[in-house]
């Protein structure tokens, strides 16, 4: 019994391990590069499971970034996100400030829930604007 679990995650590790090695680090590049990396990534993990209707997605998205991507179109649409995140917190507040007042306590959980979300959205395109500049 133990044997045919080991076999079972020896075949598993064997099958996933082509598409880990394929995956190249983007972690170092910053925004159209890091960009186009992260598509590259997608295509040669659908090019490795045959997906060709996603890899023509994928090869299209990629040439889209390599032709209109700049780091100035990056830096406004985080700043547009920013400003929808910071709206929809304000809408959020006052949901949660008739909540408390109705005194319901799910409600209160759900909007605070809501801007905690909106404020790790914000945290996360203040980071990538920061490798911007």
């Amino acid at each position: 019994m133990l044997r045919n679990h080991t076999k079972v995650l020896l075949s598993i590790s064997i099958f996933l391990s082509p598409l880990t090695v394929l995956a190249a680090d983007c972690s170092q590049k910053v925004g159209c590069d890091r960009k186009a990396c992260e598509i590259q990534n997608k295509i040669d993990v659908a090019k490795a499971n045959g997906q060709d209707r996603k890899l023509d997605g994928l090869n299209d998205a990629l040439q889209q970034v390599n032709t209109y991507c700049t780091n100035d179109s990056l830096r406004d649409e985080l700043l547009d996100k920013i400003e929808a995140s910071q709206g929809e917190i304000v809408e959020y507040r006052a949901e949660l400030d008739e909540a408390t007042v109705e005194q319901e306590e799910d409600k209160v959980a759900k909007y605070q829930r809501k801007i905690d979300k909106e404020l790790l959205k914000i945290n996360k395109y203040e980071k990538a604007l920061s490798l911007l500049q």
